[in-house]
């Protein structure tokens, strides 16, 4: 009973988080929008969702032909069954179907379901709402942005300017395949592991929820507060045309990456063609790497399994935002801090001190 009450107490708190950050994003949007109605922002609202939920398209398709596939086999084995004259009761498709319809992995099928949409739910509107801010900041944030900075922090942490330097290294093929498909499919990932984690582990995946909610907030209040264009836009394409310093000309004029990448800018490049010249600016800290991290970390919390699956994808996508000159160096940095920071709060929150 003691332990019924304190896991109802903790749904309470996450929903709580999770609400009051929907709430306050939505009302963030509206002052954005009496502000600065009008700007075009709208445009980024598609971008947003296709960049996260594009991927789900191709697993969608292979997912209602895995479902489609299975009832179909069952329905030839009763037929088959009912051929050769066996027991064709025991075999019947229909009857099959109504007991997998009355089984209890359904109903459990079908609670996983439910639990997923009930505290998935507002963060991922949270996450809708968040696409509509940035569409306003970005506008906003054309004439502030930061990227050199980030750079200077990139070269003193690593005496490099990554995003050239690992662009021009000779990897295998395979591995920059590997590492695109891994930056692509990531949300999609984190996605799987929450409905995996709502179906077998439900109290982590309440507090996976309420980690991504306060990671979207921490992470919009650096966006706001230090806005830059990922390395692509700001010095490979130089969307704006923005002064360039002299060290870093000479170094672009050696930027020479492998097929692979050139094709992999090329699709950013067309995907951002109708957000009518301006480019999105939540660069620092990295999106991709704090999803990532959340997600590693509560696998490994819930299933040591599910981590090791887990951190092969996140490790190849966490690199790629930097190889494939989405991200500074320094925001994987930031995104490691935002999930840590996130996970910590929701500890404190629920009373589980340990990362």
């Amino acid at each position: 009973m003691r332990e019924d009450e304190a896991n109802k107490k903790m749904g309470r708190w996450v929903h709580l988080v999770n609400y009051s950050i929907l709430g306050s994003f939505i009302l963030v949007f509206i002052f954005l929008e009496k502000l600065y109605g009008g700007s075009g922002a709208e445009n980024f609202v598609v971008f947003y969702v296709k960049s996260v939920f594009e991927p789900l398209k191709d697993w969608l398709l292979w997912f209602l032909s895995a479902t489609g596939l299975y009832f179909l086999l069952i329905i030839f084995a009763g037929i088959l069954s009912f051929i050769v004259g066996g027991a064709v009761r025991q075999h019947d498709p229909v009857a099959k179907l109504k007991n997998l319809a009355r089984g209890e992995k359904l109903r459990f099928f079908m609670a996983g379901i439910k639990n997923f949409l009930i505290f998935a739910g507002p963060p991922t509107l949270s996450l809708f709402v968040l696409s509509l801010i940035l569409g306003q900041i970005d506008v906003l944030n054309a004439s502030r942005l930061q990227d050199n900075f980030l750079l200077s922090w990139d070269k003193w942490l690593t005496g490099k300017h990554l995003f050239i330097s690992l662009a021009n290294t000779n990897f295998p093929s395979w591995f920059l395949e590997s590492t695109i498909f891994s930056f692509g499919i990531l949300p999609v990932a984190v996605m799987v592991f929450g409905f995996v984690a709502a179906e077998y582990r439900l109290e982590m995946f309440k507090k996976f929820t309420a980690a991504f909610s306060l990671a979207l907030l921490i992470m919009l209040t650096i966006w706001i507060s230090l806005p830059a264009l990922s390395p692509q836009d700001g010095f490979i394409d130089n969307v704006y045309t923005l002064p360039i310093s002299t060290e870093i000309k000479t170094e672009l004029t050696t930027y020479d990456p492998p097929k692979e990448i050139k094709e992999f800018l090329a699709s950013v490049r067309e995907r951002k063609g109708g957000l009518g010249g301006v480019m999105p600016t939540p660069t620092f800290p990295s999106a991709h790497v704090t999803w990532g991290i959340l997600a590693l970390i509560y696998a490994f919390r819930a299933k040591k399994l599910w981590g090791w699956i887990l951190l092969p994808l996140v490790a190849l996508s966490t690199f790629g935002t930097n190889l494939l000159a989405q991200h500074y160096f320094v925001d994987i940095l930031g995104g490691i801090a935002v999930a840590v920071v996130a996970v910590v709060l929701v500890d404190i929150g629920t009373k589980q001190r340990k990362i």
